[in-house]
This record gives C-alpha cells, structure tokens and sequence, in this order.
C-alpha cells in the first residue's frame, strides 16, 4: 500500500514487509498519486491504537508527521488474528487533515469471512446537516393562534373536502407559521462542548451586575461585576480538553468537531423496506406507521391472552 500527499516528493511503499523510498518521478511513485491511503500496513503504534509499536509503525508515524496527513482511526482493533485470538490495530486509514471532520470512522462489528474487521469511512454531508427547527412556545402570540384557530378552523369547511385530515394539519400549521416563531435551521455560532449550565449562570450573574452598576456605579457593585466577569472568562479552562492525553480519542473528535459546528447526528434521509429506499417523508411516514401497526398489533399475543382479552372486552364500562 502507497502512501502520498496531495503535492508529494516522495511516498513510502510497504512491499513485502520491507519498506521502500519511493521518489515522485517513479513509475510507482506517479501511481502513488492516484491511490487510496488505506490498508494493512502490519504497523503498530500507539497512534492509532496499538499497545505496542515496531519499525512499520514509528515509519507510519514519521511519515504522517513530515507530510502533515491525519489518521482518521479512533483506536479500535481492526484485526483478529486467526492463531491466538488477540485483537490488534494494523489497518490504518490515512487522509488531509481537510477532510478528516467531513468522514466518520468506523470499524464493522462483523469479519465478513475475513481476519481484518472492515472499515467504514463515510462522508457525513455537512452541507446537508441542518438542525430541524424548532417552535419557540415561550414567544408565542397564543391570544392571534386562538383567533386564527376559530376564524379558519371551522366544522363546515370539513363536510367538502376529501381529505379532512389533512386538510386540518395544513391549515393549523399554517396559522403556527403566523404566530409561533422557530429557531434557525442554521445557528449562527457552534456549539461549545465547554458551554454547560454554569456558564449560562454567570452570564446571566454578568449581565445583571453590570445593569446594576450602570444604574447605581458603586465601588461594591463594580467588584461583584469585576468577579462574575472572571469567573467567566477562567471556566472554560476547566472542559474536557485540558487532559487531551487522558481522554478517548472518540470523545476528541467528537469535541473537535462541536466546536466546528459539525453536527455527526444528521437527521434520517430515507428508510430502506428491503431492497427499497424510501426517500419521501410521505412513504417514510406510512412504513414506519405500518411496521408500528404490525409491532403492536394482537396478532402478537399468545393464543391463551387473547382468548381473554376477547372475554374481557365484552363488559361494558360505567363511565358515570
């Protein structure tokens, strides 16, 4: 497996167990460009999860280091090796520090037939990853949403039209579009791992003491607002990233990439009904309604239970 950078000079080839330098204007090295850098290199190295490292893996490891290259593993065992049964890390994937928060990471929980675990790298679709919005029920003009909902919701307007159901939901998201404001599909600043309910506190301890000494400077006042302000500035000292070296790499990344606004949960694009995919939200909406039905269905109960429950439904309730 060749290894190379987007502008390289030079590329390491691992053939038969022996390292080789390979120089750009090589037949091997030109075909260097056009390969994927991935694969069994047999290397281990701490880096990408290995307990213990050999030649292969500390010359990996320099070169990664030298051409600037990221290692998109997060430490799980790629191998099981068919002799002692011990799991190692020796597959390694190896890409643009660019790309590396525009792919997931994974290893296959299933050999496939193999001794090497395959690997998944998917591209996460950042540009399509947009939070779904939400209502803002506290902001509400629920006094217009009453009115709205009594002008244009009337029971006549159901006896004619064919689809009374949906005639109701389009109408009452209509007049929530008028009156309930959402929040932004697209937030303007990324979430901070750091940023937890006591952050929020001293903002708000903050914002209060400085509405308090413009309204009254006193030397007392200045110095709760001097001591609110620090205690801001110094928390996000204390996140997770401070002991980088102790933390899971997973958790890392999954930091790494809050603080880039990259979102790995995207919402569900389509559903897939055996060799089918569902992409619309209607036929995603019926086949989830249909295997829901299917799920809770009696048909599922013991042939005992239900002769029951058929017994037991025949006694009429008093409901007064």
């Amino acid at each position: 497996m060749a290894l190379t950078s987007g502008n390289p000079t030079s590329c390491w080839a691992l053939l038969g167990g022996t390292p080789i330098a390979v120089t750009q204007g090589d037949p091997l090295g030109g075909s260097c460009i056009a390969q994927v850098p991935g694969g069994d290199f047999n290397a281990h190295n701490p880096l990408w999860g290995s307990k213990t490292h050999n030649a292969k893996g500390k010359i990996v490891e320099d070169f990664v280091s030298q051409e600037g290259l990221c290692i998109f593993n997060d430490g799980s065992n790629t191998y099981l090796h068919p002799g002692n049964g011990s799991y190692s890390s020796i597959d390694i994937t190896i890409g643009d520090p660019s790309l590396l928060l525009d792919y997931s990471w994974r290893v296959h929980d299933d050999l496939c037939g193999s001794d090497h675990f395959p690997i998944v790298l998917e591209h996460l679709f950042t540009s399509a990853q947009q939070r779904v919005p939400r209502w803002k029920l506290d902001k509400a003009d629920w006094s217009l949403f009453r009115n709205l909902c009594q002008a244009e919701l009337q029971s006549k307007m159901f006896e004619t039209v064919q689809d009374p159901i949906l005639t109701f939901n389009t109408v009452l998201t209509s007049i929530a579009d008028r009156t309930i404001p959402k929040t932004s599909a697209n937030p303007k600043h990324p979430s901070k791992p750091w940023f937890d309910d006591a952050c929020d506190q001293a903002i708000g301890d903050r914002k209060k003491y400085e509405r308090r000494f413009n309204q009254q400077p006193t030397t007392e006042i200045s110095v709760f607002f001097a001591l609110r302000h620090g205690g801001l500035v110094g928390k996000p000292d204390e996140h997770p990233g401070k002991n980088l070296s102790r933390t899971p790499m997973t958790k890392v990344w999954n930091m790494v990439n809050k603080i880039k606004g990259k979102n790995s949960k995207a919402t569900v694009k389509h559903l897939k009904d055996g060799n089918d995919l569902l992409t619309s939200e209607k036929d995603s909406a019926n086949k989830l309604g249909e295997t829901f039905a299917k799920s809770s269905s009696c048909n599922n109960y013991r042939e005992d239970f239900k002769k029951v429950k058929k017994q037991k439904e025949k006694i009429k309730f008093n409901f007064k």
